[in-house]
């Protein structure tokens, strides 16, 4: 299996379709997308759904790698010009949240809406200014003042209301909040947020959002920004090296999170290590959320969380960067940190959910250096299979209608490097330990009516449909006498979109991960006997509608139409499929997998398919999803 190299490969995959929709962050920057010192104007690492792009305005430049918060930054020389957001959306909300360090306490805005507002130190106290519809200029201090201390301090800025009666809210370094509520109306906008502009310092990690997301009333948000910060009862300690990623020409920053129970792990009680990698397409907040991690961390587990560096292009799934910094962080752990020592032993795991359950799939299936055993929650990697068939809702008849080209070469590739069913033999299976859990709504795939918010169906998006395809292959090659894969289906009105701590399936895959599947028979039995209503077993895998020429499908390379149905299998048949063989004709069940949909509104539908594919690859879908 030939290893992804090119990136055109997974932009032509996130691009398939284009619409204009509601992203979490209009804006992010790292400024890590060149070298040391470059002063190229265009940043272009925005998050995937918005048109905005990011300019160096006079001689801003990048920073040294090591003077940025993490990395580099945008160093603002004394007072070097300003970075432009252009065609940034505006909203009745704006959320800025941003590090910076000052060389200079008396010069320069922090952020600004020309002619509007901006936000600027005074000799370290921060001023507000705002100028109301009647051009008049009002000054308000926040009460908040800059630390002399030559040190990085993050600053959120708020603003609700905006076109009406304003409330600002600043605050400086995640604690004590400034509200400023404005009696008047604000001048007209310039449309273009200005940051940093004559500030003598360095600006980093910069995300800019227009709707009431992402905000310090999130212990989320609070847990992504704050590297001091933990969750009640669990120990902490955020670190970082450098790092050049596969597919990178230069040095990156990779940020990670520890967690753990201390009255569990210790040196003298070492806990084994698992990696949680988080959902959603967002560049530089991308830890895993803190309801997930306590519950694992409770587990007895030591877990590690990495923010995966994806500069560049604007796309977050990059397999090759993303499971190079994720064996990086994992070798630095083992070897250099200072909780190695904590560690039980080199057995360690990994756990994702949405793109990270791809990620973390990835990494179990194609890496030499693969965790032992893997928890995968609501992953749909097949290669092209579940996205086509997800999208035969919003176009029927026939793959020939797709709006991509299935004979394509791009087609090709990306199915040969991310088709997870194909990777599967018998060497993987005796290898590895593989749990797979995904949503799925009793009534079948439905097609969502226009403007209806919800998930209906995972399999409409592909995910049931591509667990339940892996699921029958890998159960196949499994020895039914000691089985390595563990499945399931969590059922309810959302899906449960990536088995929340709340789910059977989340708890039953951390019995997983802890115990592994031989053991779940005496330490979860519940799990393999699916006594909990809200659980019950999957049908086949049914066969991939790709009707390509090229494309020889695996589950029709198994010639026992029983193997692979809940590890139940009347004549087990070892050795490993090979696509390259001819393909061996089997009838398969007809169930309801992402193939159909049963409310036949296709043509209606076609709006809502856009707007709901990309809610799922958006984190605040996921937010959504688990909430």
């Amino acid at each position: 299996m030939k290893i992804f190299k090119l990136f055109s490969l997974i932009y032509f995959v996130l691009h398939l379709f284009s619409s204009s929709v509601l992203a979490q962050y209009q804006a992010e920057a790292t400024f890590d997308d060149q070298d040391d010192l470059d002063s190229t104007p265009e940043v272009n690492n925005l998050e995937t759904g918005t048109n905005v792009t990011i300019r160096f305005e006079g001689d801003v430049r990048r920073s040294e790698i090591t003077e940025g918060k993490y990395g580099r930054g945008a160093d603002f020389y004394n007072g070097a010009g300003a970075i432009h957001f252009n065609n940034y959306q505006w909203d009745n909300a704006f959320i800025a949240h941003f590090w910076a360090k000052l060389r200079n306490f008396n010069q320069g805005n922090f952020l600004m809406d020309s002619n509007r507002w901006r936000l600027y130190p005074d000799s370290g106290e921060l001023i507000l200014e705002l100028t109301d519809s009647a051009d008049a200029t009002h000054l308000y201090s926040t009460n908040l003042t800059w630390p002399d201390d030559d040190l990085f301090h993050h600053l959120t800025v708020r603003i609700l209301s905006m076109d009406t009666n304003p409330l600002f809210i600043i605050t400086l370094d995640f604690n004590n909040p400034s509200e400023i509520q404005v009696p008047f109306f604000l001048a007209d906008s310039a449309n273009i947020p200005v940051m940093g502009q004559n500030i003598d310092g360095i600006i980093d990690e910069v995300i800019l959002a227009n709707h009431n997301h992402a905000t310090l009333s999130s212990e989320q948000d609070r847990f992504n920004r704050d590297p001091e910060y933990c969750p009640e009862g669990v120990t902490c300690l955020e670190d970082s090296f450098i790092l050049t990623p596969r597919t990178f020409s230069h040095e990156v920053p990779v940020r990670f999170k520890f967690s753990y129970d201390p009255l569990l792990c210790s040196e003298n009680n070492p806990c084994p290590l698992l990696f949680a990698i988080q959902g959603g397409s967002a560049c530089n907040n991308d830890y895993a959320m803190p309801t997930d991690l306590v519950p694992m961390t409770l587990a007895g587990f030591i877990v590690v969380t990495i923010d995966p560096y994806c500069e560049g292009a604007g796309n977050t799934y990059i397999p090759e960067t993303e499971v190079s910094q994720f064996i990086a962080v994992k070798n630095y752990i083992q070897s250099d940190s200072y909780y190695s020592t904590f560690l039980r032993d080199d057995f360690y795991s990994a756990t994702g959910c949405s793109h990270g359950a791809e990620a973390v799939m990835l990494w179990a299936m194609r890496e030499e250096d693969h965790p032992f055993r893997t928890f995968a929650r609501s992953s749909e990697l097949s290669g092209h299979c579940p996205r086509v068939a997800g999208k035969l809702c919003a176009y029927p008849g026939g793959t020939e209608n797709l709006p991509f080209d299935i004979e394509g070469e791009d087609a090709i590739k990306w199915q040969m490097d991310t088709d997870t069913v194909a990777m599967i033999d018998s060497t993987a299976v005796n290898t590895r330990e593989i749990a797979r859990s995904w949503g799925a709504n009793l009534e079948g795939p439905i097609c969502p009516a226009p403007g209806e918010s919800g998930c209906k169906e995972e399999g409409y998006w592909g995910m049931t449909y591509g667990s339940r395809r892996f699921k029958t292959v890998w159960q196949y090659f499994e020895d039914e006498e000691n089985p390595s894969g563990y499945f399931v289906e969590d059922i309810g009105a959302d899906c449960r979109h990536c088995a929340p701590p709340d789910s059977v399936a989340f708890s039953c895959g951390i019995c997983f991960l802890y115990h592994g599947r031989m053991a779940m028979e005496n330490h979860c039995p519940e799990c393999l006997n699916y006594e909990d209503d809200t659980i019950q077993p999957g049908p086949r895998g049914e066969e991939c509608p790709l009707e390509a020429s090229w494309y020889e499908d695996p589950l029709t390379e198994i010639n026992n139409s029983d193997a692979g149905v809940d590890g139940d299998t009347d004549d087990f048949i070892s050795g490993d499929v090979d696509i390259d063989n001819d393909i061996i004709a089997n009838e398969t069940t007809n169930e309801n997998t992402g193939c159909n949909c049963n409310n036949h509104q296709h043509g209606k539908n076609k709006q809502a398919f856009f707007y709901f594919f990309f809610l799922l690859l958006l984190p605040i879908y996921r937010k959504i999803s688990l909430s």
